[in-house]
């Protein structure tokens, strides 16, 4: 869609600023504070069952902290959406049949990872995918498409530098997140995962931070708002001059050797 209107826009040379989506990934360090990413990731992948293009779309966390985390993660999973005989106790569904059905069909394709089970079960006439855990696919659409629902891949790795390789192999994601006690860890994470925005310790809030400009880059979108951000995205600055003093005589033709290496000196500092 986002092609679709740049096509459009460029058509009749409008300004065109696009917020995308992507495969927003989430990155846990060995030395994070796991019942804060638990808690923080899950709530982010659960918001709006998952629909929102700035949710964490796969997590890469520390072989040496994995196990922990994955049984946090469905603790926190079962408490934000509490079921009774199998079924969802509060409001929770996708937005319609189709959407159910496009994220059944990623859980059911070939990927290589193993689901964890939660004890709900998925209703299609409730719209209800339970929040499921992914461990360690390897392949397929899974790992592809944006989820866009309460599906959340979760990959062990031995550091920083895998969840960088396969975030940049695809296409630049909307957001990134990073949960780590260190802050050169948050650095170089920022430094090697390319993303539109990032947050540390946090995540999609950068989005709701009326400070900071949000926005997307390359396959996520283009160009960015929020407070002066948006305005300044939204406003044609037109250059405008009013001049008084007196022309110089060397401004005139014909023009010799001097005269245009005297022009060039006015104008260079400017360029």
């Amino acid at each position: 869609m986002g092609q679709i209107v740049l096509e459009k826009t460029r058509k009749h040379f409008i300004s065109c600023t696009l917020e995308l989506g992507g495969k927003s990934p989430c990155y846990v360090h060995a030395d994070a504070d796991l019942q804060l990413a638990a808690n923080r990731i899950a709530a982010s992948k659960l918001m709006n069952t998952g629909q929102v293009c700035i949710a964490p779309d796969t997590v890469f966390v520390h072989a040496a902290v994995a196990h922990r985390f994955v049984e946090l993660v469905q603790a926190a999973f079962k408490k934000m959406v509490p079921t009774k005989d199998g079924k969802p106790a509060a409001d929770f569904r996708m937005v319609n049949a189709r959407h159910f059905d496009r994220v059944q069909a990623l859980l059911s394709s070939p990927h290589g990872g193993t689901v964890l089970d939660t004890g709900a079960k998925p209703s299609r006439d409730a719209l209800f995918v339970p929040p499921t855990i992914v461990l360690n696919p390897v392949k397929g659409k899974l790992l592809e498409e944006e989820i866009f629902g309460p599906v959340l891949p979760v990959r062990v790795v031995d550091g920083l530098d895998a969840c960088a390789t396969a975030s940049n192999a695809g296409p630049t994601p909307l957001a990134a997140y990073v949960f780590t006690a260190s802050d050169a860890v948050a650095l170089e994470f920022i430094d090697k995962v390319r993303a539109g925005g990032v947050c540390v310790n946090e995540c999609a809030e950068h989005a709701f931070t009326a400070g900071l400009p949000f926005g997307g880059l390359g396959a996520s979108g283009m160009g960015a708002y929020h407070g002066a951000y948006g305005f300044n995205e939204f406003t044609h600055r037109q250059g405008v001059l009013f001049k008084t003093a007196p022309d110089m005589p060397f401004r005139f033709p014909p023009h010799n050797a001097k005269k245009v290496e005297m022009l060039m000196g006015m104008i260079k500092p400017n360029l």
